[in-house]
């Protein structure tokens, strides 16, 4: 039984795939004709009375039917955590996304994240080299 395919509740699977519960909820309220006429993909869900479950193996085929890959979590940082980094207040941060400046950043359902990665290179780009000279 080791094998077997795991099984997540609402919370649990809205952390999994980076979206808020509220959102998956939503998603289950969605009629098939609307999700045909938006072509809109959903996680496939098992309702036992009023719980609801998702097994992992569904939701990992509904982030693979909607080409989103899932970023190893501790990867990811906050605008917060950038903007605490960077020595910036977190106002800025989000103020330079919308402009298109600053730091490549991810759009996780509704949450903003941003690789470390990204940040480093940022960072790297940022970085003048002084020739002094006399």
């Amino acid at each position: 039984m080791e094998n077997e395919d795991p099984m997540y509740t609402t919370r649990e699977a809205a952390k999994y795939l980076g979206l808020a519960p509220v959102t998956l909820a939503n998603y289950r309220c969605k009629s098939n004709t609307a999700n045909k006429h938006y072509n809109f993909t959903r996680p496939t869900y098992i309702r036992l009375g009023r719980m609801v479950l998702y097994k992992k193996s569904h939701l990992d085929a509904y982030l693979k039917s909607t080409n989103k890959s899932l970023p190893n979590q501790e990867e990811l940082l906050t605008t917060e955590q950038v903007a605490k980094i960077m020595g910036k207040k977190p106002a800025t941060v989000v103020n330079n996304r919308c402009q298109g400046l600053g730091v490549k950043f991810i759009k996780i359902g509704h949450k903003i994240r941003y690789r470390r990665e990204d940040l480093n290179a940022y960072i790297k780009e940022c970085t003048v080299q002084w020739k002094h000279s006399l």
